[in-house]
């Protein structure tokens, strides 16, 4: 009777863990560091993500600046990942971001320091 009911615990917790629904070595996730710090800079970030095949969900944490992906392994890498994000005109983790895409951003994104992590001008 334990057994049956440690085997139950157990299938009902794998029912709510959410990598249970990946298959292994193909859907990854990855967590990227950005210099978004609005709205704007978010919903940016997101679309350029979305844009890439492979991306199975993308959020960015304008707190935290961390942007939280989930995407198939088979299809693209993190570097890939963040370029995009660069071509956005936002650093990724240490990549600086591409000053083209940043001076076409809104001017909110570019005022001095708005995109920019710390000891940084600009968000380049």
């Amino acid at each position: 009777m334990k057994i049956l009911l440690i085997s139950l615990l157990a299938f009902a917790g794998s029912l709510t863990n959410p990598q249970l629904d990946e298959a292994p070595g193909r859907t990854k996730r990855a967590v990227i560091k950005t210099s978004a710090v609005c709205e704007m800079c978010k919903l940016t970030i997101e679309r350029a993500v979305y844009e890439l095949e492979g991306i199975k969900r993308a959020e960015l944490d304008i707190v935290s600046r961390n942007l939280r992906v989930r995407y198939d392994a088979d299809l693209l890498t993190v570097d890939d990942i963040r370029q995009a994000v660069v071509m956005a005109g936002y650093r990724a983790d240490d990549v600086p971001a591409n000053k083209d895409a940043f001076d076409a951003l809104p001017s909110c994104c570019q005022a001095e320091g708005a995109c920019s992590m710390p000891g940084e001008e600009g968000g380049r």
